[in-house]
């Protein structure tokens, strides 16, 4: 019985290895900015890419973000619950999430639950990197994934052929 169950368990573990985050990083981090609004690397599973849930695992999707100094994303808000373990960071760099700012340094851990309103900015002259994971996966699953900018909420609902609703 143990063997088939660890004959079982070995069959449904699929693992991707990404061994170098700091190259990546630094890869990230020469992204121009004129056309892209962060600088996002998706850690991807390579074994999911035919799936309609494709991430990092069936439920979360993690990548590695970069702020470089001055830089800063705008206040937004989500249904995904994020997590950040940040990489590289001295302070200088933080989110604030519902007005209390959280600096990010070096080995932190922020959370920023769902529907709360954050952003991020670098007043430091270091780039800052860290790890975010979201439950993407499961928020489109349940049908739940909303973002809102600029105080319009954008619906994006499960299903490849679904459209986005814009709700003023």
């Amino acid at each position: 019985m143990a063997d088939k169950f660890h004959t079982a368990m070995d069959e449904a573990s699929v693992s991707a290895l990404w061994e170098s985050p700091n190259a990546d990083a630094t890869q990230v981090a020469e992204t121009d900015m004129d056309n892209a609004e962060r600088r996002v690397l998706i850690l991807e599973n390579p074994a999911y890419k035919e799936s309609p849930r494709s991430g990092t695992t069936l439920n979360m999707v993690v990548n590695l973000q970069v702020l470089m100094p001055g830089e800063s994303a705008r206040p937004h808000r989500h249904r995904l619950n994020a997590l950040r373990f940040i990489i590289e960071g001295d302070g200088t760099a933080g989110t604030t999430v519902d007005g209390i700012p959280c600096p990010m340094v070096a080995g932190d851990f922020v959370l920023t639950p769902g529907w709360c309103w954050h952003e991020h900015s670098h007043e430091g002259n270091k780039r800052a990197v860290w790890l975010d994971a979201l439950d993407a996966q499961l928020q489109r699953h349940l049908c739940t994934n909303e973002l809102s900018l600029d105080h319009q909420t954008i619906c994006h609902h499960h299903g490849p052929k679904t459209p986005i609703r814009v709700l003023a």
